[in-house]
C-alpha cells in the first residue's frame, strides 16, 4: 500500500493593535484552534465545513492530520472569518514546509475567498508564503476562505512515505490612522528600454516598456507618520526586440531605515499563480530582486512594435510587497512625472534595471539607454528614431537623444505605438 502522510496544519491568529493617536503600534501572536483578542480588534475563524474525497476517512477536525493520502484523493476545508471591533485589513498568509521536493511538487492546491481563487498550483520551494488579502472590513464582517487540495492521479510511487505542512496565519491589522498614499500622483511610472550597444542602437525605446504602479502606505497622525509598507505591481507592455532579457528592481543601501519582509509574486495572463518567493528586507544591504526572469515569458519578438499591429496582453506579470518592522520617516518625493528634469530614472527612489540574456549587458538607472515617462507615453514604433517621432528631442553629434521637459507632448500620430491606451 502507498502511505503519503499531510501532516497537520496548524492554524494561527495574529492581531495587530495601533496604539489610537500614535505611532507605536502593538502587536502579538499565537498559534492556536480558537481566538485571540488585543483590544478592541478581534478576529475569529471557525473551520464550517470540510469534504475529503477517499474511502474510509471520516471528517477531520481543526487542526487536522490527513493520514494514508493516495494519488487520486483531494479535499477542500473552509473557514469562516469574523471582524469585530474597529475597521481593519484582514489576510491570510499562508507557508508550506515539504519533507521532501517530491511531495512538495506533486501535491495540488486552490485557494478561494471572496469570488476569487488562484487557480490550482504547487509551491516553487519550501518556505515559499502566499499572502491572500481580503480586504478592508468594518466591524462584524464576514467571509469564508476555502483551501482545496488534491494529488494528481498521475503521481506515482515517488511521494510514498513523505509529509507536507502548511499553516495558515489570519491576521487583522487596525486601518485607524492609516493613509495610503500613491507615488508618483496617479501612481504609475512606465520605464522604457533599449537593449543593444550604443553604436547599434535605432534609438526607439521600444525594446522593451514596463509600467510599474506604487502604493504606499503610512502609518500615523498628519504630523507624525511613518512608512509602513510600499507594494508595486509591475506589468509588461511592448517588446520590440528579439534579444531575451530579465527585468529587475533594485533598493540601494540605505534607501530605507528599517529591515523588514517581502513577498514577489508573479501571475500569467489569466491572472493564474506562477510563483511566490519571499524572504528578508535589510535597509542596509542592496536588494536587488528579478522581478520577470525571462521578457520572452511576457511577450513574443516585437510585440506591440508595429502600428497597424494589435496590442498583446502581457503571459507575466507581478506583485513586490516590502513590510517594514519599524514605522519611519520616508519622504516619497512629490515630483509628478510632467517635472521631471532628469529622464532616466534618476529621480526614482529604486532602479528599475534591464539586463540582456543574450549579451550579459545590464541597462541600469541613469543609462541613456533607459527612459523614464509618463503612464500614457505612446512609444515610437519599431526603428523609428525617438527624436523623428518626438518633436523636442534632439539628435546630439554622438548620435544619441537629448530631452527637455514635457517632451512628450508632441508627436507624430503615425509614429508612435498606442492601442495599449484602448485596453
Amino acid at each position: 500500500m502507498r502511505r503519503i502522510v499531510l501532516s497537520v496544519l496548524t492554524v494561527g491568529l495574529v492581531v495587530m493593535l495601533a496604539g489610537a493617536g500614535s505611532i507605536a503600534f502593538f502587536s502579538d501572536s499565537e498559534e492556536m484552534s480558537g481566538r485571540f483578542e488585543a483590544g478592541t480588534l478581534e478576529l475569529t475563524y471557525e473551520m464550517t465545513d470540510n469534504e475529503v474525497n477517499w474511502d474510509g476517512h471520516e471528517p477531520v477536525e481543526d487542526p487536522f492530520e490527513l493520514e494514508d493520502v493516495k494519488p487520486g484523493d483531494e479535499g477542500c476545508f473552509t473557514y469562516e472569518l469574523e471582524l469585530s471591533g474597529n475597521p481593519a485589513c484582514v489576510y491570510a498568509d499562508i507557508e508550506l514546509d515539504a519533507s521532501d521536493e517530491d511531495i512538495r511538487d506533486s501535491l495540488e492546491f486552490n485557494i478561494s475567498w471572496n469570488e476569487e481563487e488562484t487557480g490550482w498550483f504547487t509551491w516553487d520551494e519550501d518556505g515559499d508564503m502566499i499572502r491572500i488579502l481580503l480586504g478592508e472590513w468594518e466591524d462584524g464582517d464576514k467571509d469564508n476562505v476555502e483551501i482545496c487540495w488534491r494529488i494528481p492521479t498521475t503521481v506515482g510511487n515517488e511521494i510514498q512515505g513523505q509529509s507536507l505542512d502548511l499553516e495558515i496565519r489570519f491576521k487583522a491589522e487596525q486601518l485607524r490612522h492609516k493613509e495610503r498614499v500613491e507615488y508618483p500622483e496617479g501612481g504609475t511610472t512606465t520605464v522604457a528600454f533599449e537593449d543593444l550597444e550604443i553604436n547599434d542602437i535605432d534609438w526607439d525605446y521600444n525594446d522593451f516598456v514596463v509600467a510599474i504602479d506604487t502604493e504606499a502606505a503610512f502609518r500615523g497622525t498628519e504630523e507624525d507618520n511613518g512608512l509602513d509598507s510600499l507594494e508595486f505591481e509591475i506589468k509588461p507592455l511592448a517588446r520590440g526586440a528579439m534579444y531575451d532579457h530579465a527585468f529587475g528592481m533594485k533598493f540601494p543601501a540605505g534607501t530605507f531605515t528599517s529591515d523588514g519582509e517581502w513577498i514577489l509574486t508573479v501571475y500569467d495572463g489569466d491572472n493564474e499563480l506562477v510563483g511566490t518567493e519571499t524572504g528578508d528586507f535589510f535597509a542596509d544591504d542592496d536588494m536587488d530582486f528579478t522581478v520577470i526572469d525571462h521578457t520572452s515569458d511576457a511577450l513574443p519578438g516585437l510585440a506591440n512594435a508595429f502600428y497597424c499591429d494589435d496590442y498583446v496582453e502581457t503571459d507575466r506579470w507581478a506583485t513586490l510587497s516590502i513590510e517594514f518592522d519599524e514605522l519611519e520617516p520616508f519622504d516619497l518625493g512629490t515630483i509628478e512625472q510632467e517635472e521631471f528634469t532628469e529622464f532616466h530614472g534618476e529621480e526614482l527612489f529604486f532602479d528599475p534595471y534591464l539586463y540582456v540574456h543574450n549579451t550579459d549587458d545590464t541597462i541600469p538607472t541613469g543609462d541613456v539607454r533607459t527612459l523614464t515617462v509618463p503612464d500614457d507615453w505612446k512609444w515610437p514604433t519599431e526603428e523609428t528614431a525617438i527624436w523623428d517621432a518626438y518633436d523636442e528631442v534632439e539628435e546630439d553629434a554622438d548620435g544619441s537623444p537629448t530631452f527637455v521637459p514635457e517632451w512628450w507632448d508632441n508627436y507624430d500620430d503615425d509614429l508612435v505605438y498606442d492601442h495599449h491606451l484602448d485596453q
